[in-house]
């Protein structure tokens, strides 16, 4: 596991086109954005994974076979 000390819109960059960003603190909650391309999959940890009819499987240009299912919606929100 890789730990970082990170100050308010400092940014860490995972494989060149995934930035988290820390965007506040407030006592012992931290608010972190995260942009990414629309063919990532972003869930919280503590949620379970799920399959249903609204979910859709995304192929990239930039991979072999389907990537995680997205919502159809093409968005995801924590």
């Amino acid at each position: 596991m890789l730990v970082l000390k990170r100050r308010i819109d400092d940014c860490v960059l995972i494989d060149g086109n995934i930035c988290v960003r820390v965007l506040g603190v407030t006592g012992k909650s931290v608010r972190i954005g995260i942009e990414a391309p629309a063919y990532v999959h972003i869930r919280r940890g503590e949620l379970p994974l799920r399959t249903d009819a609204n979910l859709c499987e995304v192929v990239s240009p930039l991979h072999d076979g389907l990537l995680p299912a997205i919502p159809a919606g093409g968005t995801t929100s924590a």
